[in-house]
């Protein structure tokens, strides 16, 4: 009998080596493919990615682009911890060059310089994003950039904007953010209304269960954002997110480890484990109305994440150079995703007509 079960042991045992040695070896295959999906090979092209010391740290940046001589854009991630470089290529590429972010405490960053500490607040954030903006358009050789803010990022972004001006040819907020609690309210009647006129059972009773705002755990914000993220069409899945992590040509697999540890840590430092962290604090009318940058939003009607209600509101309260508001029908929170090419045509015409006077 021993005998017998030492046998299924070494026979379990070499399955699970060869499910192993096989995951990774689709792994390095997959690599592969999205390297060549990836490639840039225009003469005029860009593609780099490497650390730039800002705030002390070493953070990681990627800059790709069809052509160096586009205008530049410089986008501030979700999350907070979400550092979206692994999701390239980007519609933004063939019109743009485009400055992707590994904030401190996420990606890459995250695995060079380690955890968010007690001083990395929202504002050093911004002030990192300003120190990168600077050292960008110096190194590009470029007067100004395109600041672009998504979700997490569009609260990083706000301030950078409203504080530096002087570094940046307009500012567009997608998925962008307003009061965080008012949002959240409107957010989970909204999914709780969607549920009901499917009459899916399920999402009703994992809303009931968890309960409306405000929230006292990460869970219950966690319930509500799935379904919601179920309900929108075309929406990256987490499964999607974490397979684009997995293959990312530039990642190791400690790269990866890195950014979930990253994701998860930012989520604690920002939102909170009871959901009283400085993220959930969240209104960025309060920081002033007045901008002296030209300010867009390109949000999705049904976003249940950052409700569009707030965002046309904050974006109305706003005194700028030049303000557009264009919402997407039947989009979600991931309308820059969903509807990528309609994203970089928006940014590409509003831009261009608010530099042309």
């Amino acid at each position: 009998m021993a005998k017998v079960a030492l046998i299924a042991a070494a026979a379990l045992v070499v399955v699970l080596i060869g499910g192993i040695c096989a995951g990774l070896a689709w792994r390095v295959w997959r690599q592969h493919e999205v390297a060549r999906l990836m490639a840039i090979t225009s003469p005029p092209g860009i593609d780099e990615g490497r650390y730039v010391r800002i705030g002390g740290i070493e953070q990681w940046i990627t800059i790709r682009g069809q052509d160096r001589r586009n205008p530049v854009i410089l986008m501030i991630d979700g999350g907070p911890g979400a550092a979206t470089s692994v999701a390239a290529p980007s519609a933004l590429e063939k019109d743009f060059v485009l400055v992707e972010w590994d904030q401190p405490g996420a990606g890459k960053t995250y695995g060079r310089s380690g955890p968010l500490g007690r001083d990395d607040t929202i504002e050093r954030l911004a002030l990192d994003g300003i120190a990168l903006a600077d050292q960008v358009r110096h190194d590009l050789k470029r007067d100004k950039v395109i600041l672009v803010g998504v979700s997490w990022g569009s609260i990083v972004g706000v301030r950078m904007a409203l504080a530096r001006p002087d570094l940046f040819t307009a500012y567009i907020g997608t998925g962008q953010f307003a009061n965080m609690r008012e949002g959240d309210a409107l957010a989970y009647a909204s999914t709780m209304a969607k549920a009901k006129a499917r009459r899916d059972t399920a999402a009703i009773r994992t809303l009931e269960q968890s309960g409306p705002p405000p929230y006292r755990s990460q869970a219950q914000l966690g319930a509500q954002r799935r379904i919601a993220i179920a309900y929108e069409p075309g929406a990256p899945s987490i499964r999607e997110a974490l397979g684009q992590v997995l293959t990312y040509p530039r990642y190791s697999v400690i790269d990866v480890w890195n950014w979930l540890a990253g994701f998860l840590q930012s989520q604690d430092h920002f939102l909170g484990e009871d959901m009283q962290g400085p993220m959930t604090k969240t209104d960025l009318p309060s920081l002033g109305t007045t901008s002296e940058v030209p300010v867009f939003f390109f949000q999705g009607d049904d976003d249940d994440m950052t409700p569009a209600v707030l965002a046309r509101g904050y974006l109305d309260k706003l005194s700028a150079p030049r303000k557009v508001y264009e919402g997407v029908p039947g989009a979600g929170h991931f309308v820059f995703v969903t509807h990528g090419d309609a994203f970089a045509r928006f940014i590409k015409t509003q831009v261009g007509a608010a530099t042309a006077g």
